[in-house]
């Protein structure tokens, strides 16, 4: 993956006419998507620690992006950590009673009317738990400054709904110096899927009725289920329908709109091209993909010229954006596009300062996953892996290197 991916599949945020115009139940839902976000980036903190590094870049990602002290913050986080465990607990009942409901009766993806009402009931209880967080975080703080957190929040779920992030959209420095803030520290890209709300505040889990209350017509929920095929070319030219570019998606490290290895001023990577052909409309799904494994170990000269080692696990997941997924209305081929590779240099996070690498070897092993907004539950995988070589003498190993379907081990 880019090591400046950002997530997309935005739909304009329910309830939100321009900043700070939000009523207080969607307002609450907002906040929920706020709370997550920070338990991710909380969890990925957690995750640079216990490897030996700060997870402060993480933490404090929300935080400074909403330009609050840390004194003004402490109420949001603490309603965080009363709110997650609910949370988790509601994800897990209600996936429990539907798996339970449908079991009972396999010849139809209808959930019965007293499992439908008793998941909306923990929909329900989860979303008042929220509403009384936002309560108690109001009263914590200055009328002002509680404006200015809501109007945050509201930002926040507004960017992910309508656009993804793009540049300049997350942080006072940028999205893209956000990111590498993070990067600096963590070694790694930023998961981005923390930012993208669900497609549905309440929906919910798959059902067919009729009378379900996610609408009707193109992308609803009743009908045929929808299905998707798709295929990864990892040589060659792009698809002549594919409009999607590479070198606009990362202007700063990609040198080639060709599907290869490649080895530009900046970036060693290998571009591929992704396809998936749906049986109803391109609009109507959801592209996501993981690193579900890898690891990297190489070397970076430090001013001196003495050769230290560094690497470590790879593991991100995004909801990519509209600069790498074409989904165009009136379509049933989707395009993604990925560059998965390593910059040629290595920040490092002790002192700060970036270094040229001499060697690195590589392995992302990666999972690009298809989901129907209309059927949550039905989605398709495709899996595949992108391993990268560097000799000594920063040489790219054309013949080491190689990607393909399936995955590659990452013991060496």
């Amino acid at each position: 993956m880019y090591a400046s991916s950002s997530p997309l599949r935005a739909q304009s945020p329910k309830g939100i006419d321009g900043p700070g115009t939000q009523d207080s139940a969607t307002l609450s839902r907002m906040y929920e998507h706020a709370f997550r976000v920070q338990n991710s980036m909380d969890a990925q903190a957690l995750e640079q620690e216990e490897r030996g590094t700060s997870g402060s870049a993480f933490r404090d990602f929300l935080r400074l992006k909403f330009k609050l002290t840390e004194e003004q913050f402490a109420p949001f986080e603490a309603s965080v950590l009363r709110f997650d465990p609910l949370d988790q607990d509601t994800k897990t009942r209600t996936h429990t009673l539907s798996e339970v409901d449908r079991a009972a009766h396999p010849g139809t993806r209808a959930l019965s009317p007293d499992a439908r009402n008793r998941i909306l009931g923990l929909l329900a209880g989860r979303d008042k738990a929220a509403s009384d967080e936002v309560e108690a975080i109001h009263e914590a703080l200055d009328p002002v400054i509680a404006k200015v957190l809501d109007d945050a929040v509201a930002s926040l779920y507004g960017e992910s709904r309508r656009s993804g992030l793009r540049e300049g959209a997350m942080h006072p420095a940028g999205a893209e110096g956000a990111l590498r803030q993070a990067q600096t520290v963590a070694q790694g890209p930023l998961p981005s899927v923390i930012f993208n709300p669900p497609a549905c505040d309440t929906c919910l889990p798959d059902d067919d009725d009729d009378d379900d209350d996610g609408g009707g017509g193109g992308g609803g929920s009743g009908g045929p289920t929808p299905t998707v095929t798709l295929s990864i070319s990892f040589t060659g030219n792009k698809s002549a329908g594919d409009n999607l570019s590479f070198e606009a998606a990362a202007p700063t490290i990609e040198c080639s709109e060709s599907l290869n290895l490649h080895s530009c001023p900046t970036y060693w990577g290998w571009n591929i091209e992704g396809k998936g052909v749906v049986s109803d409309g391109a609009p109507f799904w959801t592209v996501t993909q993981s690193v579900t494994s890898g690891a990297n170990q190489g070397y970076y000269k430090n001013s001196s010229g003495t050769l230290v080692s560094f690497g470590g696990p790879i593991k991100t997941t995004d909801l990519m954006d509209s600069s790498v997924v074409q989904a165009t209305a009136g379509q049933t081929t989707i395009y993604w596009i990925d560059g998965p590779g390593h910059t040629t240099t290595y920040p490092n996070p002790i002192d700060g300062q970036i270094y040229p690498i001499d060697s690195i070897t590589q392995v992302q092993n990666l999972t690009t996953t298809f989901c129907s907004s209309s059927h949550p539950s039905d989605c398709n995988s495709i899996n595949w892996y992108s391993k990268l070589v560097v000799d000594p003498g920063a040489k790219l190993d054309t013949a080491q290197s190689a990607s393909g379907l399936g995955s590659a081990s990452t013991t060496f």
